[in-house]
């Protein structure tokens, strides 16, 4: 749980919701001395966070899709383009397998695309570093 901009607790998305503008701006700031070309990222806490700060850093954006069981729901499993360097931007990682997940789409679209790290807007450790490197 996180607070939110008035102090009450509430969820970590909420608050990126509720003040996007803050946590992009962190997050241009952080990221400005990265060398990276592409935000990679999947679900609505990447899509909707990365693909704001892709277009706002003229960074190409990749959007890995989750699995679906329905046939034929998805007839793509991936949306956008790889660069040379790529980050994986989500709100935190947990057990890693939408990282893991995203890193073999990566790989197996690009082989010769380099992963530079992960970006966590929502990094509670103010200790770790903003890139976490692979």
């Amino acid at each position: 749980m996180s607070l939110t901009h008035d102090g009450r607790r509430g969820s970590y998305f909420r608050e990126v919701l509720l003040r996007p503008k803050d946590t992009i701006r962190k997050a241009r700031a952080e990221l400005r001395d990265v060398d990276f070309d592409t935000v990679a990222c999947r679900g609505m806490s990447g899509v909707s966070f990365g693909a704001v700060l892709a277009y706002l850093m003229n960074k190409s954006l990749f959007i890995v899709r989750k699995p679906m069981s329905v046939e034929g729901a998805h007839t793509q499993s991936h949306e956008g383009a790889i660069g040379h360097r790529w980050i994986f931007v989500d709100d935190f990682v947990s057990s890693g397998a939408t990282r893991d997940h995203v890193m073999r789409a990566v790989e197996g679209l690009a082989p010769s695309a380099v992963f530079v790290g992960d970006y966590l807007y929502q990094n509670p450790s103010p200790w770790r570093p903003v890139v976490i490197p692979r």
